[in-house]
């Protein structure tokens, strides 16, 4: 009876401890991968000026009508790499709500949204940073206000 209790900790010790050793791989991996592959910019639009903020992200459309398509092999854009991702980018509750109205605002205005993603031919790009004008979201957001 001792042994089986000694055995049944140590397995519920371990169930704890896997799962953040598979995260913590996944995390290295990805951030490997990001830092290996090349960076490109592609311009973006709002998916639907009524809802693009949904939750902590914003949804978007890519823009391959603005976007360079100079910096891909050959010069031309692979948009079926860039079709088997979702179009989500990731952001604090109080900042989304700021990009939104901004996004929805751009569509009359100047201004121009792009993101920056990890690209390697073949494998689905990994959105890194959203740009506004230009700028990093954060530092537009720090100069506006």
């Amino acid at each position: 009876m001792n042994n089986w209790t000694y055995y049944k900790s140590v397995v519920l010790k371990l169930l704890w401890i896997v799962p953040f050793f598979v995260l913590l791989g996944q995390t290295v991996y990805l951030t490997a991968v990001s830092l290996k592959s090349q960076p490109v910019v592609i311009a973006i639009g709002g998916f639907d000026p009524r809802s693009l903020l949904s939750g902590h992200y914003i949804q978007y459309q890519i823009n391959w009508a603005e976007t360079d398509c100079n910096q891909f092999e050959n010069g031309i854009c692979p948009k079926r790499d860039f079709n088997q991702i979702q179009h989500r980018y990731y952001l604090p509750p109080q900042e989304a709500l700021q990009i939104d109205r901004l996004m929805s605002r751009s569509q009359r205005s100047d201004m121009t949204f792009d993101i920056v993603f990890a690209y390697t031919k073949g494998r689905a790009p990994i959105a890194r940073m959203l740009l506004i004008n230009k700028k990093e979201w954060k530092q537009y957001l720090k100069e506006r206000n």
